[in-house]
């Protein structure tokens, strides 16, 4: 998983950060859209897997019991 570093040098944020024309709210406006995006995508995911999980789990047949008469 990357740092934040390496996630905004690789976003071309971290580069020109002190330059006068970048625009710092704009910068943490698109990280917190990223982050917000990265957490819905992997609520999805996590959510998605549950379902499929649970599924699986009570979709396989139960055998009946069987009890001996003695």
């Amino acid at each position: 998983m990357d740092d934040i570093r390496s996630w905004l040098k690789r976003n071309s944020s971290l580069k020109n950060y002190d330059d006068p024309e970048v625009d710092p709210d704009k910068v943490v406006s698109r990280h917190r859209k990223a982050v917000a995006t990265a957490r819905t995508a992997l609520r999805e995911h996590i959510q998605m897997q549950l379902q499929t999980a649970l599924k699986n789990f009570y979709s396989d047949e139960v055998p009946e019991e069987k009890f001996l008469i003695s």
